[in-house]
């Protein structure tokens, strides 16, 4: 296939809210708009979900990337309600981790990810450990902020340049 080319932009307005950045690439992916309703928008997830994950029950991971796309607890709120926060957001992260490793397995992949100077630490955090999946197979990321200092991002450009496997090229302009 075509690389698949997915973008989201952080916005100052979202910046303290968890998962912002991924909030809109999900939208993007799934083709609504978050003002669509939050039943249209979960509809599209669980229909994009089973084209990508056909026979297997992806109840759980819709339940938490749900969550990522800030929708209501839906079906599965009494499993999510047991975890921890620290185990929600690994529980989350594999979910992330898991569904871009399976579009990278269908071909490539591009994730445009801009104005990371207002991203959320989460989605900071969730880049970081997306990065390593482009050892998996052929997937892009491509990461824009502003070039003044930022803690959160200059945490993360310190910690993908000291990955060793990973190849990062950094342009300013």
């Amino acid at each position: 296939r075509l690389p698949l080319w997915l973008e989201a932009r952080a916005a100052s307005y979202a910046s303290s809210r968890p998962y912002g950045l991924y909030q809109q690439l999900l939208t993007t992916w799934v083709g609504v708009a978050p003002e669509e309703g939050e039943d249209v928008v979960r509809r599209a997830l669980e229909r994009a979900m089973k084209a990508v994950f056909p026979g297997n029950a992806v109840d759980d991971r819709v339940s938490l990337l749900s969550q990522v796309m800030g929708l209501g607890p839906g079906k599965a709120a009494a499993d999510r309600a047991r975890l921890t926060p620290e185990q929600l957001q690994r529980a989350t992260f594999d979910a992330a981790r898991t569904l871009v490793s399976t579009l990278v397995a269908a071909g490539p992949t591009v994730l445009v990810l801009e104005d990371l100077h207002w991203a959320d630490p989460t989605s900071l955090h969730l880049t970081e450990e997306l990065s390593s999946l482009t050892n998996e197979g052929p997937l892009l990321l491509v990461l824009t902020h502003r070039p003044e200092p930022d803690p959160g991002v200059s945490a993360l450009e310190a910690a993908l340049g000291a990955d060793q496997d990973l190849r990062v090229r950094r342009l300013e302009l």
